[in-house]
């Protein structure tokens, strides 16, 4: 006969997760090797509340074969979101608040399941981040994984609050680069690119050619990022300005 252990510790039924508690229930299945589908069906009915059994009642009275399954299958197409409140909520509800960024892309990840790419998925996480700590990200994000990416974005974080950015690191109105002192920002933002770099790059093999020199050039950000537009310069930086 296949029972429960009367000290087993069961999770009360998630109705806003409902896929994830069967996973969890599962596992205690197979600890207790609990095999049969009527054994499972009736571990899980004295743990759902009266509003979740008037969803399942005609289960109830006729239970026919694989009971458990036909329970689990209705409670998910039940409480489980669908495609669109998914995306619904990771656009409306998700913010950074006081989570580092790399907390809050596995939230999303977890909200988005299988329903979404993981590419969708890293576009919504990089636009609920602060629009400076996005322009700092979307310089290696193309070809950065998202681990490498959250950690990059975790540093940012630690040194910048994300919020308006300093008098001192604005854009100047001068159409040519200033060799102005440059500031904390400044200074960050070619750290990172240059730790986004060294992420992209591991793993690679090793090649006889000066590719850094390539890639590069001896630019600064600014000017690896826009060119003959930018409006500012790091020094040291080999770009010169075109001649009219």
């Amino acid at each position: 006969m296949e029972c429960l252990n009367p000290a087993a510790k069961l999770p009360p039924f998630w109705k806003d997760r409902p896929a994830l508690w069967f996973v969890q229930m599962e596992s205690l299945f197979r600890r207790h090797r609990i095999r049969k589908s009527l054994s499972k069906f009736d571990v899980i009915l004295p743990m759902l509340e009266a509003d979740t059994l008037t969803q399942v009642s005609d289960l109830l009275y006729n239970l026919g074969e694989e009971p458990y399954e036909k329970l689990k299958d209705r409670l998910i197409t039940v409480y489980g979101d669908n495609q669109n409140q998914r995306i619904r909520k990771l656009l409306e509800e998700k913010r950074l608040g006081s989570l580092k960024p790399s907390q809050l892309l596995r939230q999303m990840k977890q909200t988005a399941g299988d329903l979404m790419s993981a590419e969708v998925v890293r576009t919504l996480w990089l636009q609920a981040l602060p629009k400076r700590m996005q322009e700092i990200l979307s310089i290696r994000a193309d070809n950065t994984d998202d681990d490498q990416l959250a950690s990059a974005a975790d540093k940012i974080a630690e040194v910048d609050d994300g919020s308006t950015m300093p008098q001192s690191a604005q854009l100047c109105s001068s159409s040519s680069p200033s060799p102005a002192t440059p500031s904390s920002v400044d200074l960050l933002i070619d750290r990172l690119t240059k730790v986004l770099t060294r992420f992209e790059n591991q793993g690679k093999p090793r090649s006889r050619t000066p590719s850094a020199s390539k890639r590069t050039d001896g630019r600064c950000f600014y000017h690896r990022k826009f060119g003959a537009d930018a409006r500012r310069c790091l020094l040291p930086c080999t770009f010169k300005t075109p001649e009219n």
